[in-house]
């Protein structure tokens, strides 16, 4: 009897620990992240550094995944003129079906592809995903899955906060 009480409580704690919507890592990229844009630059820890940014995961076909861009581009229209970088990366490097996609989509944001590992880097575990880098390029805060707008704004702000009224 003991033994399954012992189980169902981690089970519940299993549970809630993956309720917490946004989880602060506070750790710095890793030297061995890279994407490249569609453009051909290279994106890693120094190119990344500077100034914050909001990277959203994603892969073409991924119904969720395209609203959360559709999320994150509102937030860009709000906070790219503040300096918030804003960097769409798929998961999926057919360079085509993205584009199409990020065409449909009108995305704005920064376009890359990943063949490397990205999302154990950046602390998130399924997509979408949002990760959240300070200027020093340490994630602060990740999370996996779909977010509300009002999540996303909170943590974009947390980002600029020394720079906002």
């Amino acid at each position: 009897m003991s033994q399954g009480i012992t189980r169902l409580a981690t089970v519940a704690l299993l549970a809630l620990a993956a309720c917490n919507p946004v989880q602060k890592p506070n750790r710095p990229l890793p030297g061995s992240f890279q994407a490249l844009t569609l453009t051909g630059d290279v994106l890693d820890r120094d190119a990344l550094s500077g100034r914050p940014w909001v990277i959203s995961l994603w892969r073409p076909g991924c119904v969720p995944c395209e609203k959360q861009l559709v999320q994150i581009e509102k937030l860009k229209a709000r906070y790219g003129p503040s300096g918030l970088g804003f960097l769409a990366l798929s998961t999926e490097n057919d360079e085509d079906r993205v584009l199409s996609v990020a065409g449909r989509l009108e995305l704005q944001s920064t376009i890359a592809v990943t063949n490397s590992e990205a999302m154990g880097p950046l602390s998130v575990s399924q997509l979408p995903a949002t990760a959240f880098l300070d200027a020093d390029a340490v994630v602060v805060a990740s999370a996996s899955g779909e977010r509300d707008d009002a999540t996303l704004e909170r943590w974009a702000r947390r980002l600029l906060e020394p720079k906002l009224p």
